[in-house]
């Protein structure tokens, strides 16, 4: 949950009919819930460790080409450095040990 109660960082999949242009393929929206998950719907993977790190790679890297860009041009004054704090702690997750200049 976000500070104000809203859901923050969730994200689901809209189908659509038509492809969409790249303004609508990506939404930021107050008030709304996403549809009820059905984990037997889900697709189950059965894919070798390195397709499987490969697809964590493309999601990091498409992560922060689509949503950094977003957050930055809503923020009022962005600093120079934001985006190595989120950047940072995401590295987090997938480094043993941080390197030593993190402190």
């Amino acid at each position: 949950m976000a500070v104000d109660g809203d859901a923050g960082l969730e994200g689901y999949f809209q189908e659509y009919d038509h492809d969409l242009p790249p303004e609508e393929r990506l939404r930021f929206v107050r008030n709304e819930e996403p549809p009820p998950f059905d984990p037997s719907r889900a697709p189950a993977l059965d894919w070798p460790a390195e397709r499987l790190a490969k697809a964590h790679r493309a999601y990091a890297m498409e992560y922060v080409r689509s949503a950094l860009p977003g957050s930055i041009s809503s923020a009022p004054k962005p600093p120079t450095s934001w985006p190595a704090v989120p950047l940072g702690l995401s590295a987090c997750r997938f480094t043993p040990k941080p390197p030593r200049r993190w402190g």
